[in-house]
Order: structure tokens, then C-alpha cells, then sequence
């Protein structure tokens, strides 16, 4: 069944795809993120994965960075977020982040080796249009050839992206 991007209006959809050195990434969109066709053509493909890496998957590796991209109106937000080691981050701030669902999900993904972005319409430095942000990076990351499930690896293979995750901000067009 194909997905409607009318009804994804202030919906978080979780997809996936691969970097041109089919590195894995996990997307959430933030209900108004840019999702491209590839992602619409298959709701099944979509809650498949997204099982897949939640249930089926399991940690490997430690997190490299956690970009933190501030909190409230006081604390200075930086257009790339601050790279942070998990163990570094000071515990109120770990404290406040631990109750984001966004940087549970994020740490629990990128254990698994996979990079995680999170929408960003417009940025509060400048006006970057369909832009993901990097939120977290794995230190070892998981490539396409070291998935078992060879369903996973067909989808995959044909969510790709011409993009470098490295870049910390990923535009869709």
C-alpha cells in the first residue's frame, strides 16, 4: 500500500535508507520533514524495516557522537549541534535529554550502528529547506553487506540516497 503524504502531515514517520557508501541511516521525519517517493511507494516496506531494526537487531557498537542541538530559549542553539560522547554529557543535561523520546530512540539506533537525522524544515541559521541534522553517530557503522536478511538488503538496496551522512545535514530535493 503506498503512503499518502497528506495523512503524514504532523506524523513522525521513522524510515530508512543508505548513503552512497550504503552506510544505514534512520530518518524521522517530525511531521513535516521531506520524504522521498521511494519511502511512499510501500507503507509495508516501511513498518517492516523499522521492526526489523527495533526488534530483530540488536546493539554492536558504542555511540561516537550525540549532536545536541540545545534546549529552551536560553541555551544557545548551534546550526551543526554539539558533538558529544554520551559518558561526557553533564547529567542534568543527560537527565533533560533522557525524557526525549527522540534521544532514546537515537542512542538505542546508533548502538545498532546506524546514523541517526531528525527533520529540520528551516534552520534557525539559515534558511536550509528539506534538511535532516545528524542527531547521533554510531562509532562502527552498519553497511548494507553486513545485513543477514536478504528481504532488508533488497529494500534497502533500493532506498539509496546520493549522500555522504559525514555531512551532518542531509538535503532532500
Amino acid at each position: 500500500m503506498r503512503l499518502n503524504v497528506d495523512e503524514l502531515w504532523d506524523i513522525d514517520l521513522i524510515w530508512y535508507a543508505v548513503d552512497k557508501l550504503d552506510r544505514v541511516i534512520e530518518f524521522s521525519s517530525g511531521g513535516d520533514g521531506k520524504i522521498p517517493d521511494f519511502i511512499l511507494e510501500s507503507a509495508e516496506n516501511v513498518e517492516f524495516l523499522e521492526k526489523y531494526f527495533w526488534d530483530a537487531f540488536k546493539p554492536f557498537t558504542e555511540i561516537k557522537y550525540y549532536y545536541d542541538y540545545g534546549g529552551g530559549t536560553r541555551r544557545k542553539i548551534d546550526k551543526y549541534g554539539e558533538p558529544q560522547e554520551i559518558q561526557h554529557i553533564k547529567k542534568k543535561r543527560y537527565k533533560q535529554l533522557s525524557k526525549i523520546p527522540l534521544f532514546i530512540e537515537s542512542v538505542d539506533l546508533t548502538s545498532k550502528g546506524i546514523y541517526c537525522f531528525y527533520a529540520c524544515p528551516r534552520d534557525p541559521n539559515g534558511p536550509l529547506i528539506n534538511s535532516y541534522r545528524i542527531v547521533a553517530e554510531p562509532k562502527v557503522p552498519l553497511f548494507l553487506s553486513d545485513l543477514k536478511d536478504d528481504n532488508v538488503k533488497r529494500i534497502l538496496s533500493n532506498q539509496r540516497l546520493n549522500v555522504d551522512v559525514s555531512t551532518q545535514n542531509i538535503i532532500l530535493v
